[in-house]
């Protein structure tokens, strides 16, 4: 990325966090002010003024998934050859809150005909992806992995021996640090997911669950006008994780998960108690 679109991209970018900081709506509840303050929805919010759409995004939730659908039915862009342009907004054609503009984007969450839902996953299975696909193959020997591991552990002085002995961060590490900065919105991959969906009174998030994914979707896509095929395409998500030897659920990690990710459990209806499988 050249300066001037850097530049260009951060004063849109910090205009729009300042504008959202300013405007103050006596409908405003006191859940949502903190909540915006504090969440990137520049990042998380995926806005379709036309179809009175918005997907507010959970990392490590089907959201490559989610993107794909909406990528194809709202803008005809396909990148099944490369899943990863669907994280990307140029590449992907979503558009972001600033995009739209504030004062539209506000409106679309107080209208009652907009729909915003999000998608999100159990945390024991959600962790152990972000694993698999975050961290399972990072060398911690690799400088350009160090900014990431800190964001997981708080510094590289708290990798263990064993780990810094084979190059690899071993789940149990893994699950530790996310346990310890999930509720600091340090990286949304292995953040609490009821930090990055509003629960505010001025509007509401219909919530899907990844394991019933399809049925969920189905308003989804219907707004869309998704085709048969696209709808069947859902039975197969995009980015899924094979299951590999010598990862396992301790009871140790279960009741530090239980514990750090106990608001996710009882605002999503998942069992806390982990079931393998």
């Amino acid at each position: 990325m050249s300066r001037l679109t850097s530049a260009i991209k951060n004063r849109k970018y910090t205009f729009f966090r300042a504008q959202l900081g300013v405007r103050r709506h006596l409908a405003d509840s006191v859940a949502y002010r903190a909540y915006r303050a504090t969440t990137d929805i520049d990042y998380f919010f995926h806005v379709f003024p036309d179809r009175k759409l918005i997907y507010v995004e959970v990392p490590k939730a089907g959201c490559t998934t989610v993107k794909r659908l909406l990528s194809i039915c709202a803008y005809g862009i396909n990148h099944d050859d490369d899943p990863e342009a669907y994280h990307s907004r140029r590449k992907s054609g979503l558009l972001a809150p600033s995009d739209v503009g504030v004062k539209l984007f506000e409106s679309l969450l107080r209208d009652p005909e907009t729909l915003i839902f999000s998608v999100v996953r159990n945390p024991f299975s959600r962790l152990r992806s972000c694993y698999l696909n975050k961290f399972y193959e990072l060398k911690l020997s690799d400088p350009g992995n160090t900014g990431l591991i800190e964001q997981l552990m708080g510094d590289m002085t708290s990798l263990s021996s064993s780990d810094i002995d084979r190059d690899q961060l071993s789940f149990d590490s893994f699950v530790k640090g996310a346990c310890t900065t999930a509720a600091l919105g340090k990286n949304g991959h292995w953040g609490l997911m009821s930090a990055i969906i509003p629960n505010s009174s001025d509007f509401r998030v219909e919530i899907i669950k990844l394991e019933s994914l399809a049925e969920g979707l189905n308003p989804v896509l219907a707004r869309l006008g998704a085709s048969e095929e696209i709808r069947n395409s859902l039975a197969k998500p995009l980015n899924q994780s094979a299951p590999t030897p010598g990862i396992a659920w301790t009871r140790p990690l279960v009741d530090a998960a239980r514990r750090a990710y106990a608001e996710d459990f009882r605002r999503f209806g998942y069992d806390a108690d982990y079931r393998a499988g």
